[in-house]
């Protein structure tokens, strides 16, 4: 058997892929994949840069939410579930990033001074979709996460990242620009799960990132946490590993010999959610 890698990255021979289930691999049609069956996706992430954290997006992340203040005559930036005992901690980051204004606390708001408005940013992120910057709408979504986003650590390790924001305010009805944003992460090859919950005023946006090489990225940003291995990535290292076993033991041939040249990771899925997971 010849496997090739189709469109949505995965290894076919004649609409068969790999299966990994109950301990062992097998052959099965796409149509016969069930619950608890893992399959390799290979991921080209020749763009999946995320070398240098750019400021100015990272700064975007964090002011999207805002206000004019007529008095003052500016816009302001609320955090609006930023915890006020981290304010010096969070000041502290932003200096080390070179950024010049900072998160207080005002009229038991937590708020951040900026000098750019949202239609400005709203543009910067379209531009830089357009021109494929992947690693500035990375910093974007970075600054996101630093105010909205909850990190969880299990035994020393980045298990998964989760951001919900609440699209009210100046964000009511960005739906698409959000899907504008996760549609090109995706594209890319960089794997976001986004939904939206129906309110009664506006959506609430939910964000859930797994992909280890993404929890990679901030594990070198995080240099406060003392993280030392990464287990999703262990699993999946030996994914590869054995999988490429299997293929030589039964003498497949595989178009791609050599994972190490590409990056990857597997899915979980069904026989009903198998669009989803190849989007």
């Amino acid at each position: 058997m010849y496997f090739v890698l189709d469109k949505n990255g995965l290894l076919t021979c004649e609409n068969k892929i790999i299966v990994f289930y109950r301990n062992k691999f097998n052959i099965i049609e796409k149509n016969q994949l069930g619950d608890g069956m893992e399959f390799i996706k290979i991921l080209n992430r020749e763009n999946f840069l995320f070398k240098n954290l750019n400021k100015n997006f990272f700064h975007y992340g964090i002011s999207i939410f805002q206000d004019f203040d007529e008095f003052k005559g500016k816009h302001i930036t609320y955090l609006y579930k930023f915890p006020k005992n981290d304010i010096d901690d969070f000041n502290i980051l932003l200096e080390s990033y070179g950024l010049k204004t900072f998160v207080k606390l005002e009229n038991n708001f937590v708020t951040y001074e900026n000098k750019i408005n949202f239609e400005k940013i709203e543009n910067y992120i379209y531009d830089a979709i357009h021109k494929k910057e992947i690693n500035n709408i990375f910093s974007f979504i970075y600054g996101l996460i630093w105010v909205y986003g909850d990190i969880e650590i299990i035994n020393n390790s980045i298990n998964g990242i989760k951001i919900n924001l609440y699209l009210r305010g100046n964000l009511l009805g960005k739906e698409t620009l959000f899907n504008d944003i996760f549609d090109f992460l995706i594209k890319n090859g960089i794997n976001i799960k986004f939904s939206y919950i129906k309110k009664n005023i506006g959506n609430d946006l939910q964000i859930i990132i797994n992909d280890w090489e993404i929890l990679e990225v901030f594990k070198n940003y995080l240099s406060t946490i003392d993280i030392y291995h990464n287990q999703k990535k262990t699993y999946l290292l030996n994914f590869e590993k054995n999988i490429l076993n299997f293929m030589q033991k039964n003498n497949f041939v595989c178009e791609i010999s050599d994972f190490n040249k590409k990056n990857f990771t597997t899915k979980i899925g069904n026989k009903n959610n198998l669009n989803d997971i190849l989007k």
